[in-house]
Protein backbone atom coordinates (compact mmCIF):
# COMPACT_ATOMS: atom_id res chain seq x y z
CA UNK A 1 0.00 0.00 0.00
CA UNK A 2 1.46 3.72 -0.81
CA UNK A 3 1.89 5.87 1.61
CA UNK A 4 -0.36 8.46 -0.17
CA UNK A 5 -3.50 6.12 0.30
CA UNK A 6 -3.36 6.50 4.22
CA UNK A 7 -4.08 10.26 3.65
CA UNK A 8 -6.90 9.74 1.04
CA UNK A 9 -8.82 7.06 2.96
CA UNK A 10 -10.09 8.97 5.52
CA UNK A 11 -13.42 7.85 7.59
CA UNK A 12 -15.24 10.28 6.09
CA UNK A 13 -14.23 9.05 2.30
CA UNK A 14 -17.09 7.89 0.59
CA UNK A 15 -15.93 5.02 -0.50
CA UNK A 16 -14.44 3.78 3.40
CA UNK A 17 -17.67 4.57 4.40
CA UNK A 18 -19.56 2.45 1.83
CA UNK A 19 -17.47 -0.59 2.29
CA UNK A 20 -17.79 -0.51 5.68
CA UNK A 21 -22.71 -0.22 4.99
CA UNK A 22 -21.28 -3.53 2.14
CA UNK A 23 -19.65 -5.18 4.72
CA UNK A 24 -22.45 -4.38 7.97
CA UNK A 25 -25.30 -5.78 5.63
CA UNK A 26 -23.39 -8.96 4.30
CA UNK A 27 -21.64 -9.99 7.46
CA UNK A 28 -22.03 -7.22 10.80
CA UNK A 29 -23.51 -10.51 12.93
CA UNK A 30 -20.47 -12.41 12.89
CA UNK A 31 -19.13 -9.73 14.90
CA UNK A 32 -20.87 -10.17 18.15
CA UNK A 33 -19.97 -13.77 18.41
CA UNK A 34 -16.25 -13.91 17.98
CA UNK A 35 -13.91 -14.15 21.02
CA UNK A 36 -11.29 -11.84 18.98
CA UNK A 37 -10.66 -10.00 15.81
CA UNK A 38 -8.15 -8.87 13.86
CA UNK A 39 -7.41 -7.46 11.02
CA UNK A 40 -4.04 -8.41 8.75
CA UNK A 41 -2.77 -4.98 6.75
CA UNK A 42 -4.33 -2.68 8.90
CA UNK A 43 -2.75 0.29 7.74
CA UNK A 44 -3.89 3.58 9.62
CA UNK A 45 -6.83 1.81 10.98
CA UNK A 46 -9.71 3.03 9.63
CA UNK A 47 -11.22 -0.28 9.77
CA UNK A 48 -10.26 -0.93 13.11
CA UNK A 49 -11.71 2.00 13.95
CA UNK A 50 -15.49 2.10 12.50
CA UNK A 51 -15.95 -1.53 14.00
CA UNK A 52 -14.98 -0.29 17.58
CA UNK A 53 -17.12 2.53 16.91
CA UNK A 54 -20.67 0.34 15.39
CA UNK A 55 -19.87 -2.90 17.62
CA UNK A 56 -17.75 -1.71 20.66
CA UNK A 57 -15.32 -4.15 19.95
CA UNK A 58 -11.05 -4.47 19.69
CA UNK A 59 -9.20 -5.48 16.48
CA UNK A 60 -6.14 -6.71 16.96
CA UNK A 61 -4.26 -4.73 13.88
CA UNK A 62 -1.47 -6.04 11.77
CA UNK A 63 0.82 -4.61 9.15
CA UNK A 64 4.61 -3.83 8.00
CA UNK A 65 4.03 -0.46 7.30
CA UNK A 66 5.20 1.73 10.21
CA UNK A 67 3.93 4.99 8.42
CA UNK A 68 0.31 3.65 8.60
CA UNK A 69 0.74 2.02 12.21
CA UNK A 70 1.91 5.27 12.98
CA UNK A 71 -1.37 7.33 12.06
CA UNK A 72 -3.25 4.70 13.08
CA UNK A 73 -6.70 6.33 14.12
CA UNK A 74 -7.86 3.28 16.07
CA UNK A 75 -9.21 4.43 19.86
CA UNK A 76 -8.26 1.30 21.84
CA UNK A 77 -7.07 -1.75 19.89
CA UNK A 78 -3.77 -3.21 19.58
CA UNK A 79 -1.42 -2.51 16.53
CA UNK A 80 1.13 -4.43 15.71
CA UNK A 81 4.34 -4.30 13.38
CA UNK A 82 4.04 -8.19 12.55
CA UNK A 83 5.18 -10.53 9.46
CA UNK A 84 2.43 -13.57 9.17
CA UNK A 85 5.41 -15.42 7.90
CA UNK A 86 6.84 -15.45 11.67
CA UNK A 87 3.76 -17.43 12.38
CA UNK A 88 4.03 -16.48 16.43
CA UNK A 89 3.22 -19.94 18.24
CA UNK A 90 0.85 -17.17 20.42
CA UNK A 91 -1.06 -16.03 17.57
CA UNK A 92 -1.34 -19.46 16.10
CA UNK A 93 -5.54 -20.42 15.40
CA UNK A 94 -6.02 -17.41 17.65
CA UNK A 95 -8.49 -15.23 15.73
CA UNK A 96 -12.52 -16.29 15.48
CA UNK A 97 -12.34 -13.53 12.76
CA UNK A 98 -9.61 -12.04 10.54
CA UNK A 99 -10.61 -8.87 7.95
CA UNK A 100 -8.28 -8.79 4.62
CA UNK A 101 -9.56 -5.36 3.40
CA UNK A 102 -8.15 -4.43 0.10
CA UNK A 103 -4.78 -6.36 1.14
CA UNK A 104 -4.64 -9.34 -1.05
CA UNK A 105 -4.51 -7.70 -4.50
CA UNK A 106 -1.03 -6.86 -3.35
CA UNK A 107 0.24 -9.62 -3.14
CA UNK A 108 2.66 -11.19 -5.38
CA UNK A 109 1.98 -14.99 -4.22
CA UNK A 110 -1.33 -14.53 -2.91
CA UNK A 111 -1.73 -18.50 -2.03
CA UNK A 112 1.53 -18.58 -0.22
CA UNK A 113 0.24 -15.63 1.65
CA UNK A 114 -3.08 -16.74 2.90
CA UNK A 115 -1.43 -20.38 3.83
CA UNK A 116 0.61 -17.79 6.13
CA UNK A 117 -2.78 -16.32 6.78
CA UNK A 118 -4.87 -19.39 7.91
CA UNK A 119 -2.03 -20.61 10.43
CA UNK A 120 -3.65 -17.66 12.67
CA UNK A 121 -7.17 -18.49 12.41
CA UNK A 122 -9.05 -20.56 14.81
CA UNK A 123 -10.80 -23.46 14.07
CA UNK A 124 -14.08 -22.94 11.77
CA UNK A 125 -13.34 -18.83 11.69
CA UNK A 126 -14.18 -16.85 9.11
CA UNK A 127 -12.19 -14.90 6.84
CA UNK A 128 -13.45 -11.77 5.83
CA UNK A 129 -12.30 -10.48 2.23
CA UNK A 130 -12.43 -7.07 0.39
CA UNK A 131 -10.72 -7.37 -2.97
CA UNK A 132 -11.03 -4.85 -5.89
CA UNK A 133 -13.80 -6.30 -8.44
CA UNK A 134 -13.80 -5.92 -12.09
CA UNK A 135 -10.89 -7.61 -13.91
CA UNK A 136 -11.82 -5.50 -17.36
CA UNK A 137 -11.20 -2.28 -14.69
CA UNK A 138 -7.01 -3.14 -14.49
CA UNK A 139 -5.45 -0.09 -15.49
CA UNK A 140 -2.24 2.12 -14.55
CA UNK A 141 -4.51 2.88 -11.50
CA UNK A 142 -3.88 -0.48 -10.48
CA UNK A 143 -0.09 -0.36 -11.30
CA UNK A 144 0.28 2.35 -9.46
CA UNK A 145 -1.25 1.30 -6.45
CA UNK A 146 1.02 -1.43 -6.32
CA UNK A 147 -1.88 -4.28 -7.44
CA UNK A 148 -0.88 -6.88 -9.14
CA UNK A 149 -4.87 -7.74 -10.24
CA UNK A 150 -8.37 -7.17 -9.70
CA UNK A 151 -10.91 -10.03 -8.88
CA UNK A 152 -14.21 -11.37 -9.84
CA UNK A 153 -17.44 -13.67 -8.33
CA UNK A 154 -16.34 -15.91 -10.93
CA UNK A 155 -12.72 -16.06 -10.61
CA UNK A 156 -12.90 -16.67 -6.68
CA UNK A 157 -15.48 -19.07 -7.81
CA UNK A 158 -13.05 -20.97 -10.40
CA UNK A 159 -10.25 -20.97 -7.84
CA UNK A 160 -12.48 -22.91 -5.40
CA UNK A 161 -13.53 -25.49 -7.94
CA UNK A 162 -10.03 -26.13 -9.10
CA UNK A 163 -8.85 -26.65 -5.51
CA UNK A 164 -11.53 -29.06 -4.71
CA UNK A 165 -11.47 -31.07 -8.22
CA UNK A 166 -7.46 -31.15 -7.35
CA UNK A 167 -8.51 -33.14 -4.17
CA UNK A 168 -11.02 -35.27 -5.73
CA UNK A 169 -8.59 -36.43 -7.99
CA UNK A 170 -5.41 -36.70 -6.29
CA UNK A 171 -5.99 -36.68 -2.42
CA UNK A 172 -9.22 -38.89 -1.89
CA UNK A 173 -10.61 -42.42 -1.54
CA UNK A 174 -13.51 -41.51 -3.96
CA UNK A 175 -15.00 -45.48 -3.95
CA UNK A 176 -14.91 -45.67 0.00
CA UNK A 177 -14.74 -41.78 1.38
CA UNK A 178 -12.02 -40.12 2.83
CA UNK A 179 -9.01 -37.72 2.21
CA UNK A 180 -5.20 -38.70 1.96
CA UNK A 181 -2.81 -37.00 4.35
CA UNK A 182 -0.49 -34.92 1.81
CA UNK A 183 1.59 -35.13 -1.66
CA UNK A 184 5.31 -34.17 -1.57
CA UNK A 185 6.26 -31.61 -3.22
CA UNK A 186 9.63 -33.36 -5.11
CA UNK A 187 10.19 -36.90 -6.10
CA UNK A 188 14.55 -36.78 -5.16
CA UNK A 189 16.74 -34.41 -3.61
CA UNK A 190 17.48 -32.89 -6.75
CA UNK A 191 14.03 -31.83 -7.80
CA UNK A 192 12.52 -28.71 -5.91
CA UNK A 193 8.59 -28.85 -7.11
CA UNK A 194 9.70 -30.10 -10.88
CA UNK A 195 6.61 -31.90 -11.16
CA UNK A 196 4.59 -28.43 -11.45
CA UNK A 197 6.38 -26.22 -12.53
CA UNK A 198 7.00 -25.27 -16.07
CA UNK A 199 9.68 -23.76 -18.25
CA UNK A 200 8.68 -20.87 -20.88
CA UNK A 201 9.49 -23.74 -23.34
CA UNK A 202 7.62 -26.55 -22.05
CA UNK A 203 4.54 -24.63 -21.52
CA UNK A 204 5.00 -23.37 -25.67
CA UNK A 205 6.03 -26.77 -26.16
CA UNK A 206 2.50 -28.52 -25.02
CA UNK A 207 0.63 -25.60 -26.49
CA UNK A 208 -0.63 -23.77 -29.60
CA UNK A 209 0.79 -20.54 -30.13
CA UNK A 210 -2.33 -18.42 -29.73
CA UNK A 211 -2.93 -20.56 -26.58
CA UNK A 212 0.67 -20.27 -25.46
CA UNK A 213 0.35 -15.86 -25.98
CA UNK A 214 -2.70 -16.59 -23.31
CA UNK A 215 -1.44 -18.68 -20.50
CA UNK A 216 2.38 -16.88 -21.01
CA UNK A 217 -0.15 -14.04 -19.38
CA UNK A 218 -2.09 -15.78 -17.95
CA UNK A 219 0.42 -17.61 -15.38
CA UNK A 220 3.02 -14.97 -15.68
CA UNK A 221 5.84 -17.43 -17.32
CA UNK A 222 8.49 -16.11 -18.29
CA UNK A 223 12.17 -16.69 -19.57
CA UNK A 224 13.32 -16.78 -16.07
CA UNK A 225 11.22 -17.92 -13.36
CA UNK A 226 11.26 -18.39 -9.32
CA UNK A 227 13.19 -21.72 -8.64
CA UNK A 228 16.05 -21.40 -7.44
CA UNK A 229 17.74 -24.94 -8.75
CA UNK A 230 16.81 -23.98 -11.61
CA UNK A 231 15.94 -20.06 -12.66
CA UNK A 232 13.91 -21.15 -15.84
CA UNK A 233 11.34 -22.90 -13.78
CA UNK A 234 8.14 -20.83 -13.37
CA UNK A 235 5.83 -21.23 -10.51
CA UNK A 236 1.96 -21.18 -12.03
CA UNK A 237 -0.24 -18.20 -10.50
CA UNK A 238 -2.89 -16.45 -12.10
CA UNK A 239 -1.32 -12.93 -12.79
CA UNK A 240 -4.28 -11.67 -14.88
CA UNK A 241 -7.70 -12.08 -15.42
CA UNK A 242 -9.45 -13.22 -18.70
CA UNK A 243 -10.92 -9.75 -18.86
CA UNK A 244 -7.51 -8.53 -19.10
CA UNK A 245 -6.23 -10.62 -21.14
CA UNK A 246 -8.63 -9.90 -23.39
CA UNK A 247 -8.21 -6.53 -23.41
CA UNK A 248 -4.27 -6.82 -23.96
CA UNK A 249 -4.39 -9.30 -26.58
CA UNK A 250 -7.46 -7.28 -28.50
CA UNK A 251 -9.06 -10.29 -28.29
CA UNK A 252 -13.17 -11.65 -26.67
CA UNK A 253 -13.04 -12.53 -23.38
CA UNK A 254 -15.38 -15.79 -24.25
CA UNK A 255 -12.69 -16.41 -26.49
CA UNK A 256 -9.62 -16.01 -23.73
CA UNK A 257 -11.73 -18.15 -21.13
CA UNK A 258 -12.15 -20.89 -23.84
CA UNK A 259 -8.51 -21.01 -24.72
CA UNK A 260 -7.87 -20.70 -20.99
CA UNK A 261 -9.81 -24.25 -20.20
CA UNK A 262 -8.52 -25.86 -23.44
CA UNK A 263 -4.65 -25.19 -22.33
CA UNK A 264 -5.21 -25.97 -18.55
CA UNK A 265 -6.29 -29.66 -20.38
CA UNK A 266 -3.21 -29.58 -22.11
CA UNK A 267 -1.18 -28.83 -20.09
CA UNK A 268 -2.70 -31.30 -17.41
CA UNK A 269 -2.02 -33.92 -19.95
CA UNK A 270 1.26 -32.95 -20.80
CA UNK A 271 2.14 -32.83 -16.97
CA UNK A 272 1.02 -36.96 -16.69
CA UNK A 273 4.33 -38.29 -18.17
CA UNK A 274 6.71 -36.80 -15.69
CA UNK A 275 7.69 -38.44 -12.32
CA UNK A 276 4.79 -38.05 -10.00
CA UNK A 277 5.52 -36.99 -5.74
CA UNK A 278 4.89 -39.74 -3.28
CA UNK A 279 0.88 -39.32 -2.04
CA UNK A 280 0.40 -40.36 1.64
CA UNK A 281 -2.60 -42.50 1.95
CA UNK A 282 -3.14 -42.00 5.51
CA UNK A 283 -5.95 -40.97 6.78
CA UNK A 284 -5.83 -38.88 9.64
CA UNK A 285 -9.27 -38.31 11.46
CA UNK A 286 -9.06 -34.47 12.19
CA UNK A 287 -7.82 -34.04 8.88
CA UNK A 288 -10.65 -36.19 7.36
CA UNK A 289 -13.07 -34.05 9.90
CA UNK A 290 -11.60 -30.77 8.73
CA UNK A 291 -12.23 -31.94 4.73
CA UNK A 292 -15.44 -32.56 5.82
CA UNK A 293 -16.55 -29.21 7.19
CA UNK A 294 -15.36 -27.53 4.42
CA UNK A 295 -16.99 -30.05 1.54
CA UNK A 296 -20.36 -28.98 3.28
CA UNK A 297 -19.62 -25.48 2.99
CA UNK A 298 -18.78 -26.16 -0.55
CA UNK A 299 -22.11 -28.43 -1.06
CA UNK A 300 -24.08 -24.76 0.44
CA UNK A 301 -21.92 -22.35 -1.68
CA UNK A 302 -21.20 -23.52 -4.83
CA UNK A 303 -23.96 -24.78 -7.45
CA UNK A 304 -24.41 -27.63 -10.05
CA UNK A 305 -22.57 -31.69 -9.55
CA UNK A 306 -19.65 -30.07 -7.78
CA UNK A 307 -21.68 -28.75 -5.40
CA UNK A 308 -23.93 -32.09 -5.06
CA UNK A 309 -20.78 -34.32 -4.84
CA UNK A 310 -19.17 -32.42 -2.60
CA UNK A 311 -21.91 -32.61 0.05
CA UNK A 312 -22.61 -36.73 -1.43
CA UNK A 313 -18.86 -37.73 -0.61
CA UNK A 314 -18.41 -35.55 2.92
CA UNK A 315 -21.50 -37.77 4.00
CA UNK A 316 -19.18 -41.09 2.63
CA UNK A 317 -16.40 -39.88 4.53
CA UNK A 318 -18.54 -38.94 7.73
CA UNK A 319 -20.06 -42.27 7.02
CA UNK A 320 -16.07 -44.23 7.07
CA UNK A 321 -14.99 -42.23 9.64
CA UNK A 322 -17.81 -43.58 12.28
CA UNK A 323 -17.71 -47.31 10.88
CA UNK A 324 -14.07 -47.14 11.27
CA UNK A 325 -12.61 -44.72 13.39
CA UNK A 326 -14.94 -43.92 16.41
CA UNK A 327 -16.28 -46.56 19.10
CA UNK A 328 -18.48 -45.60 22.45
CA UNK A 329 -15.10 -45.87 24.63
CA UNK A 330 -12.87 -43.81 23.04
CA UNK A 331 -14.06 -41.58 20.68
CA UNK A 332 -12.59 -41.14 17.17
CA UNK A 333 -9.08 -42.62 16.84
CA UNK A 334 -6.71 -40.97 15.38
CA UNK A 335 -6.51 -42.04 11.81
CA UNK A 336 -8.69 -44.15 9.53
CA UNK A 337 -7.24 -47.74 9.23
CA UNK A 338 -3.76 -49.21 9.75
CA UNK A 339 -2.64 -50.36 13.81
CA UNK A 340 -4.78 -49.32 16.06
CA UNK A 341 -3.64 -45.55 17.27
CA UNK A 342 -5.90 -43.81 19.90
CA UNK A 343 -6.77 -40.15 19.05
CA UNK A 344 -6.26 -36.82 20.53
CA UNK A 345 -7.89 -34.02 20.98
CA UNK A 346 -7.81 -32.36 17.98
CA UNK A 347 -9.49 -35.56 16.44
CA UNK A 348 -12.29 -35.31 18.55
CA UNK A 349 -13.07 -31.62 18.44
CA UNK A 350 -12.79 -32.07 14.88
CA UNK A 351 -14.64 -34.90 14.49
CA UNK A 352 -17.60 -33.31 16.70
CA UNK A 353 -17.34 -29.70 14.32
CA UNK A 354 -17.79 -32.26 11.35
CA UNK A 355 -20.62 -33.86 12.88
CA UNK A 356 -22.14 -30.42 13.70
CA UNK A 357 -21.54 -28.69 10.46
CA UNK A 358 -25.14 -27.86 8.69
CA UNK A 359 -25.93 -30.89 6.59
CA UNK A 360 -27.08 -31.52 3.23
CA UNK A 361 -28.60 -34.68 4.17
CA UNK A 362 -31.44 -35.71 6.65
CA UNK A 363 -29.36 -38.32 7.77
CA UNK A 364 -27.44 -36.41 10.09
Amino acid sequence: MTDGYFELASLDHFWVKRRFVVFRRLAGELIAAAREIAEIGCGHGVLQRQIEDAYEREVTGFDLNEHGLRQNVSRRSRVCCYDIFQKDEALQERFDIIFLFDVLEHMADEDRFLKALMFHLAPRGRLIVNVPAGEWAFSGYDGAAGHFRRYSVQTLKETAESIISWVNQELSDQAAGGFYASQDADVSLDDDGDYFTWTLGELRAALSLDEARVMELYYDVEAHGEMHHNPEKNVLWIARGAAEIAKSLGLDESTVRLTIANAKRKLLAARIPRPTPFIDKTMYVSWNAMFVSTYFNAARTLEGELAANSGSFALKTIDRMLREAWSEENGFAHRIGGPALRGSLDDQVFGVLALESEPVDPRL
